[in-house]
């Protein structure tokens, strides 16, 4: 068992980390220390592989070094926090799109207002708060992955690909959703 040490509590006390969200990987592949982590909803690990950097030994399931990197530690968190997750449809794509937000209908008027995906149809669907809201997501992604519909579109001057968007019935991202909240 890894145990941690003055500078890893100093990080976690510094950026608010619960000693309850570290995973104790020691031993462990990195594949298996990875998938508890996710599983277990925990935000960084110890006793994992030193990253080459600083020989530093905390990890987001990422794998990314959270010392040399701390701002990755955002998603992480948000990837915890309650919020809404949400289902919105386009009329014109027939397709459906499941993200999280603190408020759907604000997200969606924003989707809108932008373009998302190319188009400015976008209609909240569904929306229900929940606990660890990103983890909610991921497994609803992760349920209807082989619905995984790629969309490339122009944000200004920027290209973007959404990685959100299902070419699935609103009934089958539903479905996603409440498997997703089931199993978080």
């Amino acid at each position: 068992m890894a145990e941690l040490t003055e500078e890893q509590i100093e990080f976690l006390d510094r950026h608010r980390i619960d000693e309850n969200d570290v995973f104790d990987g020691t031993g462990m592949e990195n594949d298996d220390w990875k998938w508890y982590m996710k599983d277990g909803g925990y935000i960084v690990a110890i006793g994992v592989k030193p990253c080459r950097e600083y020989g530093h030994t905390m990890r987001k399931h990422s794998g990314h070094c959270v010392m040399c990197d701390p701002a990755r530690l955002e998603f992480a968190r948000r990837h915890h926090r309650s919020g809404e997750i949400y289902i919105a449809f386009s009329e014109t794509l027939e397709l459906v799109k499941i993200g999280i937000s603190q408020d759907s209908d604000i997200r969606v008027a924003k989707m809108n207002e932008q373009s998302y995906g190319g188009y400015n149809d976008w209609a909240c669907v569904f929306s229900e708060w929940v606990e660890r809201a990103g983890v909610v997501e991921s497994r609803a992604h992760d349920y209807l992955k082989n619905f995984r519909f790629d969309l490339t579109f122009r944000r200004g001057s920027l290209i973007e690909t959404s990685r959100e968007i299902f070419d699935c019935s609103i009934e089958d991202a539903e479905e996603a959703v409440q498997i997703g909240i089931e199993e978080s």
